[in-house]
């Protein structure tokens, strides 16, 4: 089975089949050798589409991948802020009330600080914090420049108070990579001897 590839015998002169016309036969010859380029070309078009069909689930694969990470991201972020923001309201409420701040001072559970301590150790964990969604955000490509600076001005306030937010700030519950980060910063500040860090 298949295709009849096979030229016809073309009439020569004084052959019994001289009744063909040479032109005819040349027509009929020309549409068998036609057959085997239209069948390459029809396999040519079926692989190209093979292809384009598997590139086609592949970045359907990716594109999928990316969105749910982005999602997951945005969901984390979405969240933290929302904690953060509870917790800067937590802060002012604190920082706004002497029985309060009395109360936090005798329950501070890294050693012993005065109620004064206590007024600037709040009055930092609202800094932090506004640091801290700036750091968790940019794994989502927030702008660069707005959260570098926002971070950098926080670092270079916080820098000469650094020894008691080391004892006293970072272990009320700050995540390890955030102030590893800061503490890079601040290795930065004392390269520079002293100079703050740029606002970019």
């Amino acid at each position: 089975m298949g295709f009849n590839t096979r030229p016809p015998v073309l009439p020569t002169r004084g052959s019994n089949n001289g009744s063909i016309a040479p032109w005819k036969a040349l027509l009929h010859y020309s549409s068998y050798a036609a057959v085997p380029n239209q069948v390459g070309e029809m396999d040519a078009l079926q692989a190209l589409a093979d292809i384009a069909e598997i590139i086609g689930a592949g970045a359907t694969v990716v594109l999928t991948f990316i969105i749910f990470d982005y999602t997951k991201k945005r969901e984390l972020f979405e969240s933290t802020a929302q904690i953060q923001t509870e917790w800067q309201v937590h802060n002012q409420i604190i920082l706004s009330d002497t029985d309060l701040l009395a109360m936090e001072t005798e329950m501070h559970p890294f050693g012993q600080i005065t109620s004064a301590e206590t007024k600037r150790m709040y009055a930092y964990f609202l800094k932090l914090n506004l640091a801290f969604n700036s750091w968790v955000g940019q794994s989502l490509h927030v702008d660069e420049k707005l959260a570098t600076s926002t971070i950098n001005n926080t670092i270079n306030c916080l820098y000469s108070d650094r020894a008691f937010i080391r004892t006293h700030v970072f272990p009320r519950g700050y995540p390890h990579g955030f102030t590893q980060m800061i503490e890079e910063k601040w290795k930065q500040i004392e390269a520079r001897g002293g100079k703050p860090l740029p606002m970019i």
